[in-house]
Order: C-alpha cells, then sequence, then structure tokens
C-alpha cells in the first residue's frame, strides 16, 4: 500500500506540473499583454464582485459573533434594488474554494482569483485521474486522459475563460461516475452521495445536467457491461440510485431549496423559445475545425488534435479493445450526435435555449476513449492505420478548406498540426513502449491545445485576450465609488444611480452603497415585472438592471438622491439633477459598435444631486387598482405612480367614474424619410445594415421625451429577402469583410441575427435598445419599450432610428411620448410633503417610524417601500403581524390608519429553514445508509 501511495504521490506531483506548465502556455498571450484572466462581461461584473462581496460578507459574520444584535446577513439593499444575498450570489456562495475569499484583502483579490482558476483546472484532471485509476489504468494513459479532459473545450472556453466555477463540474463529474461504478459493485455508495451532494449543493442547473448523463451511462453500463441482468436486479439497482441520489439531495437541502423556489419564479424558465431541428449549415461547416481548436465558435466542441485522432483510433481498434469498445463508442456517438442537434441542447437546458454547456460529458468521453486506446496503439494492424490515414486527411482537408475560406490563420495551425501528430501516431506506435508512447501523446496533446488556444487568443486568431480585464485594475474598477473622497459625505440611506459603465456591474455591492446597479442569473421576478411594465430600456434582459432608463420619475421614486456621471454623458443626467463634486477620474468602458472588445479609458466623472428624491419608505395617500395602472400606455404608468400606490384589485375598489388625467402627451409619429428600408402592415423591413427612418411629431416643451414600440419583434431577413427588398428600396447591399465565394456560397454559409441593436438620435442625443428574438439566449419575451431620449427644454420634433441589422421588425405600434417634467415635480413634492413615514435599516431589518396625520384623520394610508417585493418578507405594525401588500407590480407596501405606528419588516430567505431541516435530514440518512451498510459487511 505504501508502494502504491509513493507511486500514486509521484504521478500527482507529474501531473500538477503538466496541469501547470499547460495552464501558463494557454495564459502566454495575456501575460504578455497585460491581461488578467478576468473576462469584462462575466467575471469582472458577476463573479469577481461576489468573490470579493464573500471575503467580506465572511468577515462580517465571523467577527460579529458573540454581539449582542448578532445575525447572519441574508439580505443586502447594495445589491440591486434590494435582494437576498444566497440567492444572487448562487454559484459562488456556494463553491467551497470560495471560503478563502475571507482570508484575503480585496487589494489582492484578483490575483487570489485567478489562482483559484488553476486550483480547479488542476483538480479537475486529478478527478479524472482518480476515475482511471478506479478503473485500473496505467499511469501514462491516465496522464493523457488527464490533460485531454481538462483542456477540452468545455473546461478552457466556458470555464477557465469566462465562468472559472464552472470547472467545479468538472472536478466532481468523474467522481459522480466513479461512485456510480461502485454502486453498481456493490461498493460504499459514499462517493456518489457525497459528489452529487456537492454539485447539488453548488448548481441546480448543473445537477440537471448531471442527472440525465448519470443516468443514460448506467443504462450503457448496465446493458452493454457483462452481468446478470433480471428485472428484480433491475429495480434493486434502480432503487438503490434513487436512495442515494435522494439522499445527496437532501444534503444540499440548505441552499438546493432556495435556490430552486428562486428557480421556478423565474419568468425567463419556461419562455416558449424557436428552437430550430438542424443547425445551420454554416454550424456544420466549421464543426471539423471546431472539433480539433481551429476555431471556437462553439466552445464545448472544441477536443483538441490529439484526443480527437485518439477518438478515430479508439473507433476504428474494436478488435484491440474488446469488451471497452462498445460502451464507450455508444456513449460518445450519443454525444457528438446530441451535439448536432439543437432540441438536445434545449432540453440539457431545462427546454430552454439550446446550449452547449452540457459537452463537458463529450470531452470526458473522448478523454476516457484516448486512455483506453493509447496502449493498444502498437498492437494495430496496417489495415487499421491504412483506415486511420484516410480518416485524419479527410478531417484535415475539411480543416483547410475552412481555414481557406474564412482565411483563418488558426484553422490553418490546426490543420497542420493535425497532420503532424497523426504521422506521430502512425510512425511511433511500433517502435517504443507505452510509457514512451503516453510520453509523447501528453507532449503532443498539451502542446497543440493550449497552442491552439493561445493563437485563438491573440491576433492571429479572434484576439479574445483583449476582452479581458487589464491585470491589478480590477480591484479599481469594483470600488471607483468608494475610492472617491466625496463618497463619504452621501448619505447612504439613499440610493446613487449612474449614466454609463463606470467601473463595473456590482459595484454598489462591493462599495456598500444602495442603486438599482443588479447582475445575477437568479433575479426576482416581480422586480423585473415591475420594469417591463414601464417598457424600461436600460438593458434587453431579465437579470441585468443598468439603472431606470435615467427616468425623472423612477429615479425620485426610487429614492436616487445621486447620481453619476462623466462630462460625455452629461445630456443623460436627469432633469433636476445639480453637480455637487467632482469625483476625479474613474475608468470608462467604451463599446465598440462591431462587437468586438471594450476599451477601458480613465475619464472625469461628477457627483450630481437632487433634494427631490424621496426615502427609500414614504407614504401614500391615495390607492388605484392593478387593472386601471395597466389600462394605460407605459410612459402614462410612471406619471400614475407619482400619485397613487398601485395595488392589487381585491385591494382597492375602482372608481369607474373618476377618469385619470395624465399630463403625459402621446404623438402618433410621422415617418418623413425612409432611407434602405420600408414601413408597411405594421412592420419596418428593413433592406441593410444601417438604415435608417426618421420621424417626426409636434413636439412637447420642458418633457422628457420616449420613443415607444409596443411588441416590437425582430426576424432576420435570408439573404434572398435581403436582396429583393434591397432591388425594391433601391439601394445596394455592401458585401462583409468576410464574405468570400461565390454567391450562392455566401447564402448557404448564413445564420440568422438573433439580436438587433437600434440607435435613436433627437438633435445631438443618442440613445441604444438592444432587442433579441426567441433564439438568443439572453432573451426574456420583452417586446414593450420605451426608450428615454431625456429632458428637452424645446419641442422636440424630429427622430431618427438607425437599424443595425437587416430583418423585419413588427410592432403594434411606434409613438412618441413626452411626460412634462413640471408634472412629475409637483406630484412628487407632494409625496415629500405629505409623507409621515422614516426609515432605517439594519442587519435583515427595516424600520419605519409613521407619524400621526396632522388631522387625525382615520383613512387609510400605505407605507410604500421601493424596496422589492419578496415571500421572505414579514412584517409587524406596533408589534402585531401585518400583511405586505404587492405595490406598484414589484414593491412593498402596508396599509395603515392616520394614528402613528411602529413598522418592522424583518427578512428570511425563502426555504431556508425548510432546506437547513433537508440537511439535517440528508446527514441522518447518510449515516443510516452507511451504518447498515457496515453491519450488512459484518454478517456476511
Amino acid at each position: 500500500m505504501k508502494g502504491i501511495m509513493r507511486t500514486r504521490g509521484r504521478y500527482f506531483a507529474l501531473l500538477f506540473a503538466a496541469c501547470l506548465a499547460t495552464f501558463a502556455l494557454m495564459c502566454a498571450v495575456f501575460i504578455e499583454n497585460g491581461r488578467s484572466l478576468l473576462w469584462q462581461n462575466d467575471s469582472l461584473s458577476l463573479y469577481y464582485p461576489l468573490f470579493v462581496y464573500e471575503g467580506q460578507w465572511l468577515r462580517n459574520v465571523f467577527g460579529s459573533i458573540g454581539q449582542p444584535d448578532f445575525a447572519v446577513p441574508l439580505y443586502s439593499l447594495d445589491i440591486g434594488y434590494g435582494a437576498d444575498i444566497l440567492a444572487t450570489a448562487g454559484g459562488c456562495f456556494n463553491d467551497p474554494l470560495n471560503l478563502i475569499s475571507a482570508f484575503c484583502p480585496p487589494e489582492y483579490a484578483e490575483y487570489l482569483f485567478e489562482v483559484l482558476i488553476f486550483v480547479r483546472f488542476f483538480l479537475a484532471a486529478a478527478a479524472f485521474s482518480l476515475y482511471c485509476f478506479g478503473h485500473g489504468r496505467g499511469q501514462g494513459p491516465t496522464l493523457c486522459g488527464s490533460l485531454a479532459y481538462v483542456l477540452c473545450g468545455y473546461v478552457v472556453m466556458w470555464g477557465v475563460m469566462r465562468h472559472p466555477n464552472f470547472i467545479n463540474l468538472a472536478i466532481l463529474l468523474p467522481l459522480i461516475l466513479r461512485g456510480a461504478d461502485k454502486v453498481f459493485e456493490r461498493k460504499s455508495p459514499a462517493l456518489l452521495m457525497v459528489s452529487m451532494g456537492l454539485l447539488f449543493f453548488f448548481s441546480v442547473y448543473f445537477s440537471y445536467m448531471t442527472l440525465i448523463a448519470l443516468f443514460i451511462y448506467c443504462l450503457i453500463k448496465y446493458f452493454l457491461v457483462p452481468r446478470k441482468r433480471s428485472l428484480r436486479d433491475f429495480a434493486a439497482l434502480l432503487g438503490r440510485f434513487v436512495l442515494y441520489l435522494g439522499t445527496a439531495a437532501l444534503l444540499a437541502g440548505l441552499f438546493l431549496v432556495p435556490i430552486v423556489l428562486v428557480l421556478t419564479s423565474m419568468g425567463r424558465v419556461g419562455l416558449t423559445r424557436e428552437i430550430p431541428l438542424l443547425e445551420t449549415f454554416n454550424f456544420y461547416w466549421q464543426l471539423g475545425s471546431n472539433l480539433v481548436g481551429g476555431s471556437f465558435n462553439k466552445r464545448g466542441m472544441f477536443l483538441g488534435v490529439v484526443p480527437v485522432l485518439g477518438v478515430i483510433a479508439f473507433l476504428i481498434g474494436r478488435r484491440q479493445l474488446g469488451r471497452s469498445w462498445a460502451p464507450w463508442a455508444l456513449g460518445f456517438g450519443l454525444c457528438f450526435v446530441g451535439a448536432l442537434l439543437p432540441p438536445v441542447g434545449s432540453a440539457m437546458n431545462g427546454f430552454g435555449y439550446a446550449t452547449d454547456r452540457w459537452l463537458l460529458v463529450l470531452g470526458f468521453c473522448a478523454a476516457y476513449m484516448l486512455v483506453l486506446v493509447v496502449p493498444q496503439l502498437r498492437r494495430f494492424g496496417r489495415r487499421q492505420w491504412a483506415v486511420f490515414t484516410l480518416v485524419g486527411a479527410l478531417l484535415a482537408v475539411w480543416t483547410g478548406a475552412y481555414a481557406f475560406d474564412v482565411l483563418s490563420k488558426q484553422a490553418a495551425m490546426a490543420c497542420v498540426l493535425l497532420v503532424a501528430i497523426a504521422i506521430v501516431f502512425v510512425l511511433v506506435p511500433r517502435r517504443v513502449s507505452v510509457a514512451a508512447m503516453s510520453a509523447a501523446v501528453a507532449v503532443c496533446l498539451a502542446g497543440s491545445s493550449a497552442g491552439l488556444v493561445v493563437i485563438g487568443s491573440s491576433k492571429w486568431g479572434t484576439s479574445f485576450a483583449s476582452s479581458f480585464v487589464p491585470s491589478g485594475e480590477a480591484v479599481e474598477l469594483t470600488r471607483a465609488f468608494a475610492v472617491a473622497d466625496e463618497a463619504a459625505l452621501l448619505d447612504k440611506d439613499y440610493r446613487i444611480d449612474r449614466a454609463g459603465a463606470y467601473g463595473a456591474r456590482n459595484q454598489t455591492m462591493v462599495s456598500g452603497f444602495k442603486g438599482f446597479d443588479f447582475f445575477s442569473s437568479y433575479y426576482n421576478q416581480k422586480l423585473d415585472d415591475s420594469r417591463y411594465d414601464l417598457g424600461v430600456a436600460s438593458h434587453w434582459t431579465n437579470y441585468i438592471y443598468n439603472g431606470v432608463d435615467r427616468r425623472l420619475a423612477l429615479e425620485l421614486l426610487g429614492g436616487a438622491r445621486y447620481f453619476v456621471a462623466n462630462d460625455d454623458d452629461r445630456d443623460k443626467v436627469p432633469y433636476g439633477y445639480a453637480p455637487v463634486a467632482d469625483l476625479g477620474e474613474m475608468p470608462i468602458w467604451d463599446d465598440d459598435e462591431e462587437g468586438g472588445a471594450k476599451e477601458l479609458r480613465m475619464s472625469p466623472v461628477r457627483l450630481y444631486e437632487s433634494d427631490a428624491a424621496l426615502p427609500l419608505a414614504f407614504t401614500y395617500d391615495e390607492a388605484v387598482p392593478e387593472s386601471t395602472y395597466r389600462s394605460l400606455p407605459l410612459v402614462e404608468r410612471q406619471e400614475l405612480l407619482t400619485r397613487a400606490c398601485v395595488l392589487a384589485d381585491e385591494r382597492v375598489a375602482r372608481n369607474e367614474d373618476e377618469a385619470l388625467r395624465m399630463a403625459t402627451v402621446e404623438q402618433e409619429a410621422d415617418i418623413v424619410k425612409e432611407k434602405g428600408l420600408v414601413v408597411r402592415n405594421g412592420a419596418i423591413e428593413v433592406a441593410k445594415r444601417g438604415a435608417r427612418l426618421r420621424i417626426a411629431v409636434d413636439g412637447v416643451p420642458d418633457a422628457e421625451n420616449y420613443v415607444v414600440f409596443e411588441n416590437l419583434v425582430f426576424n432576420p431577413l435570408d439573404p434572398a429577402g435581403q436582396r429583393a427588398l434591397a432591388e425594391e428600396t433601391g439601394v445596394k447591399i455592401e458585401p462583409k469583410k468576410t464574405d468570400r465565394g461565390p454567391g450562392w456560397w455566401i447564402d448557404l454559409k448564413w445564420a440568422p441575427d438573433r439580436s438587433a441593436p437600434l440607435q435613436i438620435k433627437a438633435g445631438d442625443r443618442e440613445r441604444s435598445l438592444k432587442i433579441a428574438n426567441s433564439r438568443n439566449a439572453g432573451y426574456g419575451g420583452k417586446v414593450d419599450w420605451a426608450v428615454n431620449m431625456g429632458y428637452s427644454e424645446e419641442p422636440v420634433t424630429s427622430f431618427t432610428i438607425k437599424f443595425s441589422k437587416p430583418g423585419i421588425y413588427s410592432f403594434d405600434r411606434m409613438y412618441v411620448a413626452s411626460q412634462p417634467v413640471a408634472a412629475i415635480e409637483e406630484n412628487v413634492k407632494k409625496l415629500q410633503d405629505e409623507n409621515a413615514a422614516s426609515v432605517s435599516f439594519g442587519t435583515n431589518r427595516i424600520s419605519v417610524d409613521v407619524a400621526a396625520e396632522k388631522d387625525d384623520s382615520d383613512d387609510e394610508r400605505y407605507v410604500f417601500l421601493s424596496v422589492p417585493y419578496s415571500p421572505g418578507w414579514s412584517a409587524t405594525v406596533d408589534g402585531q403581524p401585518a400583511e405586505i401588500l404587492q405595490a406598484n407590480v414589484g414593491f412593498m407596501a402596508l396599509a395603515v390608519d392616520g394614528a402613528g405606528h411602529d413598522v418592522q419588516l424583518t427578512y428570511v430567505t425563502p426555504g431556508l429553514v425548510a432546506g437547513a431541516w433537508c440537511s439535517v435530514a440528508g446527514i441522518a440518512l447518510f449515516a443510516g445508509i452507511l451504518l447498515v451498510r457496515k453491519k450488512m459487511r459484518k454478517r456476511a
């Protein structure tokens, strides 16, 4: 045993060195260009801020233990409008490796974050090695397979380069499958229960995918691996798996139950989407290149040159591989065919959008097939090598043809590596030992796969290294507000909004300020409903909030006393906000209109303030039923919110005789000029990129102006439709820079657009709106938009809409709404003057002191809180339980009379208590299962 341990110890030391060298090679371009491993999108905006916040949260929790008012923070008003901490941080707080953030100051968090990416990378390789050793595989082939596993597209392109916590699935999958093997072998189920329990704890999303893969794995193992089979045996085995997996789910209940409750409440889940039966021709055309690493357009499809050649050899070597051949050939075949069909990707994603994130299973199969085939290469006959050479040559021609078609240096290099390594496979095996062959394969594998990643991330490929944060700047990007001297002077009981992406999203979470900025996969659906009902156009998804579109009414109602803008964005500052301080320079991201990397620059930023902002809790004297609210157009609805509280119909009687008189003016748009498009039959038919539509209205002075689209849906035009429309409109379609070859070939490779940005201009002011169709992964079912063009003292009479994508933009109505700011100011001033509430905040608690009415009126009034409605909140009024009403669609209110009152609201994460009891039951069941097995073994 000691000898085995020493041997294994040397193996894992070698594996660590190999992983470190390979990882360093992959990062070479990042180091050379001074870039970190934090992707500008999700890593900087989500994972890194949550990592820093978790460290702060843990230090706060442990530092306050023993204090009289000790409580574990479960809710934070610094996250968006206010959000559950555990739900928002799902996939991060419940990642055990992130616990180390408690010991890391924020100044060094970026570097620890990057180190943990490598730690996960190595642990995934180690877990795969344990799976191989459990099946009696040799160290040399296992090393090859482990490197192939962690260099597959899922781990590298989805994990290392974009979503580091996704690598956790790669760590747990081999352990789960090995645990399933032990159940088949009637050994201890502890490994299956613990590893699957950790996955349930970490991610419901990946647990769902893994359960499907585990079910298929077990079916293949049961029917294709020799064993005595019977209906009774099958039922008994199924029962054991149900028991063990159920126990695993119970173990994870503490996090699993709250996350499931949030997940099932989100409207994005279960949306009807357009899922085609087949991918586009272009997908299949670049498939060969994707497999070997000549392109990364389909990230999960990347296996690498050596693993692909290993799969080819495996499929040819049926005679040498014996009984091992059929199960793995079938498993790989099922994964490969599934990867070609969008409905499979949709089913693996809970019947949502089609994704390739489940293709870690494909990488696992290819890696293990490589482990199996490497020792057998010496036994291949001439006919097998001839077939191998033929298939390899066809793949090389395919990859080379794609490289020539798109002029891709990365694909050309992949083709060269494919030919060179195929020659190594053919010539070397008969002359060297298995150990030497394994070493050669490992070197070829690490060099080719990591090398292609380097090429792909450099200017020779897609230059995606430029889309990563400059090294050492992450902390500044997430603390831009906090480092300003003036920040200490802000009243933190109010919110702060911003005109653009200054620093990173979720910045207020880390800095400790209240705001509207939010980004998390787990969001409050009622809050999203409230934004959608107003057509807020700050972002096109359900789960990202970029403020409130700078709307005066929503800023003041939401308690945004402060606003931040740089000099370029002064026209985006809401009416009535006055400059009060210079905040110095802050990092600003400049968007690339062509969809490339964003550029970071420093820009002077100013702080603006408005005394008109309402506190986060105030009183309404009036209420209207929700049906009345919904009967109004989008922009009029926000004016109504400045006058009355919106409640469910059963709470407020509708006065049919009282007509609502709104100051907002709606003006139907007259089409003045069309260029490259035609408007007819309720649709804007756009023939070419950059087409423009100019609309005219009479205009209203001293008003915020909105361009409003109701039921705006984008459908792309195929090339034939574009040409026909271009001919009709008299414009010429300019070919794209990437278009090569005859027209029929370009048409064949056409892929439908999934989103379309619009630019809307009025005078010198320009705003953008991005809309997505149901093929887009971020599609949230949003079709109603009111784009705020800002305040104008003079009437705005002309608006120009620029369309960046050809297609059919259908709509029910397109018009301009002008909202006089005087009406908003008057309504908000009335709310301020009549406000009887003062608010204070504590850990998981909001306290509101409501003063008595001056006239001793007993009329009902409503204490409104601009905090998202959630079943986790409970309330008391003067110590007695009180009902929390859902108000203004997504927020909270309590009904009180004219007397003075003490209102207390407390928060507990929904499902947390039930989940904790599930975990207790899971621990007891886990211990019971192991104890019973121990007693049964003693009897045997």
